[in-house]
């Protein structure tokens, strides 16, 4: 199908693959490196801001705090017309609640067959960093999902795109609370769209989510129910990112200023996948993995996958920052999508 993306952007989209494809062709050298490098600049960036307030305590991880922490407002959305992304033969709106949160008012792009509840419906989570250079790539996703019969939901994470902040933050800083309290403000955004869709009619409901969208979407399909999911590149555990070795001056800087490790440790185990249950068998849900990545390990994936009761995993010769340069990465979504109907 044709997405039809300005012409300025396939040409800056086609730069950024052919810089990519040399990497990929380096292998395992580069892709791990880039991965790490990528590390290493939230480190930097993070070590350039304000130090925050002493955090004295975290919350025990458990579905109760969870389910309180993310309880969702069902709200009316206001649509509009068009959305940055489109699909051959859908109807594409930019739906926007009110009143705003954490980064601006909750946002989707929906990309709908018919009217919503007609047709089964995928929200779709994107990671970090999501916005127009993707999606020539990302498109393949809803390209598969349209065509197999579902309407296209994308959520939109605070400070990004639309919701982007005047500031040029981003939706993680060096502020441990306010990473918590940010992602459980999305995954209380995601719950309401799911209970939106289902007061709808929708009937079947999946869910996707790629790095750090799959880690929402977990928690997420931990208290709402999903018929089935498939995760990307998942943030498993966020204790990987946030206490690895590059993160040691910013976590002594913490220390210095009142927090200890063991409450940033706690406060992150909080917000992790690891730490839940989803509703949604693991005999419908599907794992795309990264050979290379150093922000989800693939041993780290593996153990998730095998505790969780996740049979089909796929793994890619990728990095994190690579894993979109893989056509057989949208081959066995559309894959799971058939297996799954």
């Amino acid at each position: 199908m044709n997405r039809r993306p300005p012409k300025a952007l396939v040409l800056g989209a086609t730069a950024l693959f052919a810089v990519i494809a040399a990497v990929v062709l380096l292998g395992d050298v580069w892709q791990p490196w880039l991965d790490r490098k990528g590390i290493e600049d939230y480190a930097r960036d993070f070590s350039q801001m304000p130090t925050p307030p002493a955090l004295s305590g975290a919350p025990a991880a458990s579905l109760a705090w969870l389910d309180s922490a993310t309880s969702p407002k069902i709200l009316t959305p206001h649509i509009s017309s068009g959305a940055p992304i489109e699909v051959d033969g859908a109807t594409a709106e930019t739906w926007t609640f009110e009143p705003a949160r954490r980064g601006g008012p909750a946002t989707f792009f929906v990309l709908r067959h018919g009217e919503i509840g007609a047709s089964p419906a995928f929200i779709w989570l994107p990671g970090n960093g999501f916005g127009p250079i993707a999606y020539p790539f990302v498109g393949h996703f809803y390209d598969a999902m349209f065509e197999a019969g579902y309407d296209v939901v994308v959520w939109v994470p605070p400070y990004h795109v639309s919701r982007a902040d005047p500031s040029g933050r981003g939706i993680l800083t060096n502020d441990t609370a306010e990473n918590q309290q940010i992602l459980l403000a999305s995954v209380a955004e995601v719950r309401m769209m799911a209970r939106y869709l289902r007061t709808a009619g929708v009937k079947r409901m999946g869910g996707w989510g790629g790095s750090m969208g799959a880690a929402i979407l977990w928690l997420a399909s931990a208290l709402e129910k999903f018929d089935l999911m498939s995760l990307m590149i998942p943030v498993v555990d966020w204790r990987t990112i946030t206490l690895a070795p590059e993160m040691n001056p910013l976590l002594e800087a913490l220390e210095a200023a009142g927090t200890s490790r063991a409450v940033i440790d706690q406060t992150y185990l909080a917000i992790s996948p690891v730490a839940y249950t989803s509703l949604t068998p693991g005999d419908a849900i599907q794992i795309q993995l990264a050979r290379y990545d150093q922000l989800n390990p693939e041993g780290s994936v593996r153990d998730f996958a095998r505790e969780k009761g996740i049979t089909q995993v796929d793994a890619y010769d990728r990095g994190h920052a690579t894993i979109l340069v893989s056509w057989d990465l949208y081959q066995d979504f559309a894959a799971f999508l058939r297996r799954m109907d």
